[in-house]
């Protein structure tokens, strides 16, 4: 099975619902509901190595396994424990979290949003949750400086931080 778009989508952050048509789409209809699909949509997106490395927002991660959690009609098929797991650890606020805030307190720890700039060209921008709310969008600034830095590769080759 190829989640290669279903990984794109989580890791561009789109929209819960994409994401999941997506991999009812590559997983199959009346496949991807079942535990080994949820089980399999945990370790390929949720877990995918990329993501463990720059980590999306736990707000969005679990809104992400909420969604699926509630397309699975517990009447028809069981719920993997891996889906469970995840969306428990994904929406439990750590301690120096308030639980109505989540990822948006100050104290919240930065994640990471994936922005695409071309077909297989990604920029990966670590988002300060104290400072998200600032235009809630990337500025055309930045945009700008991407496209800078993407013609001038050489001057910038090796670099972490612009």
């Amino acid at each position: 099975m190829d989640a290669t778009q279903v990984i794109r989508a989580y890791r561009q952050q789109a929209v819960a619902g994409t994401v999941l048509e997506l991999w009812a789409g590559c997983a199959g209809a009346s496949e991807w509901k079942q535990p080994s699909h949820q089980a399999l949509f945990v370790s390929k997106v949720i877990e995918d190595p990329h993501c463990k490395a720059y980590p999306r927002s736990k707000a969005y991660t679990s809104r992400v396994l909420k969604e699926y959690l509630d397309a699975v009609d517990p009447k028809e098929e069981e719920v993997s424990e891996a889906l469970l797991e995840a969306y428990l650890a994904f929406s439990r606020p750590k301690a120096n979290e308030s639980p109505l805030i989540g990822d948006m307190s100050c104290n919240a720890s930065p994640h990471y949003r994936t922005y695409p700039l071309g077909a297989d060209l990604d920029a990966v921008v670590r988002v300060f949750p104290a400072f998200s709310q600032v235009g809630l969008a990337v500025w055309e600034a930045g945009l700008a400086l991407v496209e800078h830095i993407l013609s001038c590769g050489e001057s910038f080759s090796g670099q972490r931080v612009v």
